[in-house]
């Protein structure tokens, strides 16, 4: 901004007074500028139109520079100090142009009144420097001045219009709503005053967002977290522009009133019933994650339990003298069976799948 590169340029400033020369400490007493208003107009005026004024200087110089090409061909000794005639100022044109720049600009009159005078006995000379003269005068100390005069003054009319086009509108418009003064003064009673200092007072509205800045989030009313969300998307629909709900009332304002009221009030329970589904979602969801890890640890250890009795009974009916028949075997024997359905089981279930079957030796028979 602009007011930082104000201070980098005072710090550098220091920087040369410290350094170089005390001299350099001068230059802040511009500081006074930031202070004052007036001041910043003016600078305001000549940084305005700063690229018309750059390309009017150009041309001007241009302007100059074929002004002094026509004085190296035609008027070379003529470009000689009053004081000492003796020293020429445009032996090069390069010098010309740098004399005619520095001094014929800044004389009232332009170029001719530092260069010396041609006798009139020498007619057709003394026509020629008359019209370079006032060629020179005309077009270059009336028109182009004048021109760089005009800028910097339709700067300063700019400027002055657009103070009075925001002093006008801070008067006669609420800054909220943006109606005009006359409708309230005519419908209202109490008129602006009451409605700026009531309904739509600014300051609240300004109260307001400085309560959503200070409040943290996860405490938001679904009212705030929309406000706030809109604040973030530089959304500024929420604010009531071109409508009052007295001047609605008054059924002086075309109003949707009663739509868009209804409209707003469902659109912010629909935004509520939003955010009360995500945070239900969250919480289902961790509580599910949380329950199917502690199932598929009960299955691991109920799956662990059924191999250690399987183990169990298969050491004690080797001992006994049984055969034992795992209960894999028995499954691709006898199949497996599907549950009633008053059992409240889905799908198919293997009744024989954790039984441990036990068929007893038979005895040989002599016939």
């Amino acid at each position: 901004s602009w007011g930082l590169w104000w201070r980098v340029v005072l710090v550098v400033v220091s920087g040369a007074a410290a350094v170089y020369s005390p001299f350099f400490s001068a230059l802040h007493l511009l500081a006074i500028i930031p202070q004052s208003s007036h001041l910043r107009n003016v600078v305001s005026a000549v940084s305005l139109n700063g690229q018309t004024l750059l390309m009017t200087f150009a041309f001007g110089v241009l302007i100059v520079y074929l002004f002094s090409v026509l004085g190296y061909v035609l008027f070379v000794t003529d470009f000689i100090g009053e004081d000492d005639l003796t020293n020429p100022n445009c032996v090069t044109l390069l010098q010309c142009f740098t004399f005619t720049l520095m001094n014929g600009m800044r004389s009232g009159g332009g170029v001719g009144d530092i260069i010396s005078r041609t006798p009139l006995k020498d007619s057709f000379h003394h026509t020629q420097r008359m019209v370079f003269d006032y060629l020179f005068f005309i077009g270059v100390i009336v028109i182009l001045l004048s021109i760089v005069s005009g800028i910097i003054t339709d700067s300063f009319t700019e400027l002055r219009k657009r103070k009075d086009d925001f002093e006008e509108e801070i008067r006669n418009f609420c800054f909220i709503c943006g109606i005009d003064s006359s409708t309230f003064e005519r419908h209202l009673k109490g008129g602006f005053k009451l409605h700026t200092t009531q309904e739509h007072n600014m300051w609240n509205y300004l109260y307001f967002h400085h309560h959503l800045l200070t409040k943290k989030e996860d405490e938001f009313t679904g009212q705030e977290s929309y406000v706030w969300e809109k604040i973030q998307e530089l959304d500024f629909s929420f604010y009531p522009i071109n409508k009052s709900m007295s001047m609605m009332d008054l059924g002086v304002l075309e109003d949707d009133g009663k739509e868009n009221k209804a409209f707003n009030e469902l659109a912010l329970k629909v935004y509520s019933l939003e955010k009360d589904i995500a945070s239900i979602t969250g919480r289902v969801n961790e509580v599910a994650e949380k329950d199917i890890a502690n199932l598929t640890s009960l299955v691991g250890q109920l799956a662990k339990t059924v191999e250690s009795v399987d183990d169990i009974m298969k050491s004690r009916l080797d001992r006994d003298g049984h055969d034992f028949m795992p209960h894999s075997t028995l499954r691709s024997v006898f199949g497996s069976a599907r549950a009633p359905p008053s059992s409240g089981l889905s799908g198919n279930v293997n009744v024989l799948s954790q039984t441990t079957m036990i068929a007893p030796r038979r005895q040989s028979r002599p016939f």
